[in-house]
């Protein structure tokens, strides 16, 4: 049975390809990290959500159930192109992080682990 994520068949394909441009990596860097600035933020609001008014100084506001999956939606995709890309250009940091984001799930809440 051939593996999807092998190296062999993607390592050739590498190796012909020409450097991205610079422009290119560094819009890459920034959009990244805009990305992760914003998806801090979503995790921060929602956290927000959740927590007993005792323990913050603000009422937070309830987070609507459809915007909530909208936006897991939206999360699911772009994890599903992040995973693409990234078999692409290295399968063995694909199932590295394939195991960590496992982990990670089961550890939060409402994941597997905390049921």
């Amino acid at each position: 049975m051939r593996d999807e994520l092998s190296s062999e068949a993607v390592r050739p394909h590498l190796r012909r390809a020409s450097p991205a441009p610079e422009s290119v990596v560094l819009a890459l860097y920034a959009s990244l990290r805009g990305t992760a600035a914003y998806v801090a933020l979503l995790v921060d609001r929602i956290d927000m959500a959740h927590l007993p008014d005792a323990q913050i100084e603000r009422t937070p506001a309830d987070v609507p159930a459809d915007l909530l999956v909208r936006l897991t939606a939206l999360c699911d995709a772009l994890r599903a192109a992040a995973d693409a890309v990234l078999c692409q250009l290295d399968p063995l940091l694909a199932r590295r992080a394939w195991a960590a984001a496992d982990v990670a799930s089961q550890a939060a809440p409402g994941g597997e682990g905390s049921r």
